[in-house]
């Protein structure tokens, strides 16, 4: 049986006939990621913010929980590593744990911080936002506004190491793919 990307034809078997066989909802969640951002305000109370799943929401600062239905990532930026922050990874694992309680097969669980290997499996599944022009970046998702300058040009640098002719963003993508031959008309916002 394979492991990550990999895995064995009896896995993908088995995905495939979970897709056909379920109803809308889980569909969905199998095509799309869900990811929260977990913040905790004065009261300590910890709150789950609906985030886009993408490239982008990797800040240094926050802990997300991402949910891609066959897995489950609880991941830390380099901000947020220390112990105090611990009670918000457990949060995030057992809200995380709470929505997949009666999903078949359980999905494999996985704790990361950035700059761990096991990271790019999680990035692989986030729509590649970091290939986007500014503007548009701010454009789809205005809380990178609340972020300063110089954390914004690290974000954005962090994804450097991606070629973005070889790995496009999905909106430049999908912006070429969508071409209206001769009239240079665009089928994407």
């Amino acid at each position: 049986m394979g492991e990550g990307f990999l895995q064995s034809s009896d896995d993908r078997s088995l995905a495939r006939d979970i897709f056909l066989r379920s109803p809308l909802a889980v569909c969905i969640s199998m095509m799309a990621p869900s990811s929260w951002r977990c913040v905790s305000d004065a009261n300590l109370d910890i709150k789950f913010k609906s985030t886009p799943a993408e490239t982008l929401t990797l800040w240094d600062e926050s802990i997300l929980a991402v949910d891609t239905f066959d897995r489950l990532f609880v991941w830390s930026g380099t901000s947020v590593l220390g112990e105090q922050f611990d009670h918000l990874r457990k949060a995030c694992l057992s809200y995380l744990l709470d929505r997949s309680k009666s999903r078949f097969p359980a999905p494999q669980l996985h704790g990361l911080i950035e700059g761990d290997p096991l990271c790019r499996e999680l990035t692989s599944r986030l729509a590649p936002s970091h290939g986007d022009q500014d503007d548009v970046q701010l454009q789809h998702f205005p809380d990178l506004a609340t972020l300063n300058s110089q954390s914004l040009v690290f974000l954005r640098g962090k994804f450097r190491i991606y070629n973005k002719e070889k790995d496009p963003s999905l909106r430049h993508w999908f912006s070429n793919a969508s071409q209206t031959p001769g009239q240079g008309k665009s089928l994407c916002c």
